[in-house]
């Protein structure tokens, strides 16, 4: 990384008569530059072995073009001046003992605009390299310079960067796999198209049902989990990794690829060349789809050599044969093409399977097909339904993946365990943690289901006396009170400070301020890091206000400083491909000891921003405890990291200890009707929207009452039709247009409505919007849409209504707001807020402040609801989270049930109550 040559000028030399000393005609100024002095001296003996070889004659013009585009560089540094190529090999021979240019005291040294004017200026070859020595005395010095100012215009020899991977050329790739360009027999013939771009690798394969194993499931055609391994290990290759041993961790699908047609899929990888992160993307009308990702190490040797006792494996005493294995699948719902039933029998023990494959499978991927059969198989033989891969926690894979001949699928915790072995018993990969999720029938065993989140003590166990920070802390504080705490209990700890500011500056060594409203300044910030080498292994978010206010401007503030901070910090993340996995913490003082909605509502974009990224885990810290105390708070945070294998999400210290948040199912119960006051006035926000519209019909059929409608359409005559039919049996409909997230707007409402119609009894919020988008391509306009009728709408709602003689103020949550969903950041944080905010309010009750039961129902999809989902998306919904569309029968029990809790926030979902129910406390979980 951060090669880079220059051409200077190139000029006549002087004529003899003209009482100057001749000009050379070529000078350069080579840099290069790594993250630490081993990988700079590797970066030195590559770069001198090719221009011993291959570059010996190439142009140093287009040499230099070629290695000054878009190059970053990092901290530790090196460049020589040189005017030939001889001068280059002599000294790169000299690994940098002996360079021309080295760091020189900083007074009186240019600065880099000053050397770039004097280099424009020189026209002697004297003052061309004093010009020369003083840029390379800045680069050296960590300056950014503009190279481009003074970069000659010829043709490049290839794009960069070049491969991350590569061990033999850093830097320059061959002429044939131009970017964008068909590979051919570059790449062994597998790939259609490098599509690499300035910021990492990319390579794109069309996809069809021949290169899928002929794999489906309940007649569905599907990409099978090992074609996306398969896909990930080729693209490494490609890139020149071939060691002995692959490691991948934390593999997740965030779907499954439906084959019915080809599909252009693109492998994109970033990294260095030790680790790099990876994801599979669905290519489709110009937008990219994230199906799989994860992180491929590369160690420096060998595994370590283990066995598997095939010898010990005595099943129950029966083998299936290969027939009835794929019988037994089949019956499940899973079908492979015959050419690709690699499994010859299996041997089922109560906690396990063995089985034994097809001799020499003729591919590595197809080693890995075989023992997914069996894991599929051993879950088919416990159940009817079939199951799919969900994660895939860690794998190694040998290069004798071939040799293939026996697999054990065991349970192991949460997930299972699969280890392959060659005929003597030598391993040859192992799966640990690997996920599934089962695929039921559309409504089997599908029930309603409500829970509860509650907080519940979860101390940590005492650590060593001094605290430490591995892997450093960039910490986001309004001042150094806690960095400074942090430095003193562990001097050894790499703390970098982001104050919030009106612009991007590098203040110090380890200090920036960057303003919070500017999405660029993050991804500055971020590039600066990288720059230096810097690249924190936590990300300490605490700009968040400390109290709740729902006046406008303040609210804005609180916004600001708040997820939108970590919206624009969450985006930067995803859009620089943060190098290494990440702990993010977003931790906001408590001074009051209330709910602070608008800070814990950062839970929902957090839980989404990890389904995002395998690179990042993250948790929510409410901090009632440490105060100004900034010992205590870097106490408590050295305890967070140092515990943050135990995986809690949310986390509140307050006098009483630590407390994290989880989540309960209630037993069924019966629930006694809604009862609504005779002739009383309700208000519904979301009117013309499919639940609106429900529910008024459920409160008019408990009439005779007084339903105002509203919403931000002007009422259609359609729509009007529709709702004529709701007034029977006594009750009055009537609808208002108000726009529910403007103040102004809501106080007028409410002062029609009592001047029309009376005080109003009950307020249902049932508005809402979606954009959904991947949190990298999400713009902010997007994002403020979603949450304006969740936050905005709530608290003017709220206020305008704080004097009414209300029974209830019920809120329309999401379960995206409890548990995250990928594409949804925007929408679990708005509906997070509300769910925070039913805490807040209800306590304003018990204070007198406010009247009525307080509930927020995080609702599951309903099936008549009006955000309609994709028979794709229901699918997934069923398979990987065991919900079903919730009935209107169900649902409005659910509602009714809701309202006779002593409870502020529930979820409310159908399905399979046991998966669902996983599935809401995992979301509590950093792992998940």
């Amino acid at each position: 990384m951060g090669t880079l040559l220059f051409r200077v000028s190139e000029h006549e030399s002087s004529s003899p008569s003209s009482g100057q000393a001749p000009l050379a005609r070529n000078i350069w100024l080579i840099t290069l530059s790594a993250r630490n002095e081993r990988d700079l001296d590797l970066r030195i003996s590559d770069l001198h072995r090719w221009a011993q070889g291959q570059g010996r004659d190439i142009s140093l013009d287009a040499l230099s073009r070629t290695l000054n585009a878009g190059r970053k560089h990092h901290a530790t540094r090196r460049c020589w001046i040189v005017e030939s190529i001889d001068d280059l090999l002599t000294a790169l021979a000299r690994r940098g003992e002996d360079a021309v240019l080295s760091r020189t005291p900083a007074e009186g040294r240019w600065t880099p605009a000053e050397a770039i004017a004097a280099l424009a200026a020189a026209d002697k070859a004297q003052d061309r390299r004093l010009a020369l020595e003083a840029l390379g005395a800045c680069y050296l010095d960590g300056a950014d310079i503009d190279w481009s100012q003074i970069q000659a215009a010829c043709e490049p020899i290839g794009d960069l960067p070049s491969y991350p991977f590569a061990r033999t050329s850093f830097w320059v790739r061959q002429p044939e796999t131009r970017r964008g360009q068909p590979l051919g027999a570059a790449a062994g013939g597998f790939w259609d198209r490098d599509v690499s771009t300035l910021g990492r690798q990319g390579f794109a394969k069309r996809i069809g049902r021949a290169d899928a194993f002929g794999y489906g499931v309940r007649g569905t055609p599907l990409l099978h989990a090992a074609s996306y391994i398969g896909l990930a290990v080729a693209a490494l290759r490609t890139l020149g990794s071939d060691p002995a041993s692959l490691r991948l961790r934390r593999c997740a699908w965030a779907q499954h690829l439906v084959l019915d047609q080809p599909q252009a899929l693109a492998v994109w990888l970033q990294g260095d060349q030790t680790e790099a992160d990876f994801e599979i993307a669905l290519q489709r009308d110009g937008a990219s789809e994230v199906l799989m990702q994860g992180v491929a190490r590369m160690p420096a040797g060998p595994a370590p050599t283990a066995s598997l006792p095939i010898a010990s494996f005595d099943g129950d005493g029966a083998w299936v044969s290969k027939d009835g294995v794929f019988a037994l699948l089949a019956g499940a719902g899973i079908e492979y093409d015959a050419a690709f039933r690699h499994v010859e029998r299996v041997a089922f023990g109560d906690d396990a399977a063995f089985a034994e494959v097809a001799p020499q499978p003729a591919t590595a991927e197809q080693a890995l097909l075989a023992a997914l059969q069996v894991l599929e198989c051993w879950i088919a033989r416990q159940s009817s339904n079939p199951a799919m891969v969900s994660r895939i926690g860690s794998m190694t894979l040998s290069g004798r993946l071939g040799a293939a001949r026996h697999v054990r699928a065991r349970r192991d915790g949460g997930g299972f365990e699969i280890v392959i072995a060659d005929a003597d018993g030598l391993i040859c990969a192992a799966m640990e943690d690997v996920g599934v999720f089962p695929i039921g029938a559309d409504n089997d065993g599908a029930e309603p289901v409500m829970a509860l989140t509650h907080y519940e003590p979860r101390p940590l166990e005492l650590r060593a006396p001094h605290p430490a920070f591995p892997g450093g802390v960039l910490l986001f504080d309004n001042d150094e009170r806690l960095a400074d705490a942090m430095r003193e209990a562990d001097p050894r700890a790499e703390v970098v400070v982001v104050l919030p500011g009106e612009g991007f500056c590098k203040t110090g060594a380890a200090s920036y301020r960057i303003d919070p409203v500017r999405g660029a300044d993050y991804r500055r910030l971020l590039d600066s890091l990288r720059q230096d080498g810097l690249f924190p292994s936590a990300l300490v978010h605490r700009w968040a206000a400390d109290a709740f206010s729902p006046l406008g401007a303040a609210m804005a503030a609180q916004l600001t400083r708040g997820v939108k901070s970590l919206f624009w910090l969450g985006k930067a993340l995803l859009l620089e491909k943060w190098p290494r996995p990440a702990r993010l913490v977003f931790w906001y003082r408590n001074r009051s000891g209330a709910a602070q909605p608008l800070s814990a509502c950062a839970a929902g974009l957090l839980k989404t921003l990890t389904q995002e990224s395998p690179q990042l885990t993250a948790r929510v810290i409410d901090d009632r405890r440490s105060g100004d105390d900034a010992r205590a708070a870097a106490r408590m945070l050295a305890d967070e990291l140092g515990h943050w294998d135990d995986g809690d999400a949310e986390v509140r210290h307050d006098d009483g200890g630590r407390f994290c948040k989880t989540c309960g199912r209630l037993p069924a119960a019966a629930a006694a009707a809604t009862v609504l006051r005779p002739r009383g006035v309700y208000l519904i926000s979301g009117g013309l929207g499919g639940l609106g519209r429900l529910f008024a019909e459920h409160f008019a059929s408990r009439g005779p009452v007084t339903l105002v409608l509203t919403g931000r359409s002007a009422l259609s005559a359609e729509r009007e039709r529709e709702l004529a039919g709701l007034t029977a049996g006594g009750s009055k409909l009537v609808y208002m247009p108000c726009d529910i997230a403007d103040a102004d707007s809501v106080r007028a409402l409410v002062a029609r409505i009592r001047a029309e119609h009376g005080p109003i009894n009950g307020v249902l919020h049932a508005a809402g919007v979606l954009r959904d988008g991947w949190l990298a391509d999400k713009s902010v306009d997007d994002f403020d849409a979603v949450l304006a009728p969740k936050v905005a709408g709530t608290v003017q709602l709220d206020l305008a209504t704080r004097h009414e003689p209300l029974d209830f103020f019920i809120m329309f949550s999401s379960i995206v707001g409890v548990a995250g969903h990928a594409g949804q950041s925007d929408y679990a944080v708005a509906n997070a807020f509300q769910l925070e905010f039913a805490e807040l309010r209800n306590a304003q009750r018990a204070t007198s402040e406010r009247s009525g039961a307080t509930r927020a129902i995080a609702w599951s999809y309903w099936r008549d609801g009006g955000m309609r989902m994709s028979g794709q998306d229901e699918s997934l919904a069923r398979s990987r989270w065991g919900l079903t569309p919730l009935a209107t029968d169900a649902g409005l029990a659910l509602f009714d049930r809701a309202l006779c809790l002593d409870a502020p926030a529930v979820v409310a979902a159908c399905g399979d109550p046991a998966r669902i129910s996983s599935i809401l406390s995992e979301s509590f979980h950093t792992h998940s």
